[in-house]
């Protein structure tokens, strides 16, 4: 994320969402969703993607590929 949003890593906190920090928006979600694609070669679907719109969602979408 940090990368992406091009921030500190301090700069995100467990209660990041979209929006706040300022960064995420629409086109960055994009970028994040790809980008993680890539690093843990998993595929989401659009509901996913949807869902994660917090911190705390794209660690669950996250953790539910790289669990199954």
């Amino acid at each position: 994320m940090t990368d992406i949003f091009q921030l500190d890593p301090r700069a995100i906190s467990d209660s990041a969402e979209m929006g706040a920090p300022e960064q995420w928006d629409s086109g960055n979600h994009v970028r994040l969703v790809l980008a993680l694609e890539e690093e843990f070669d998993v595929s989401f679907e659009i509901p996913e993607i949807e869902a994660m719109t917090s911190f705390q969602g794209v660690l669950s979408a996250l953790e539910s590929k790289l669990s199954s």
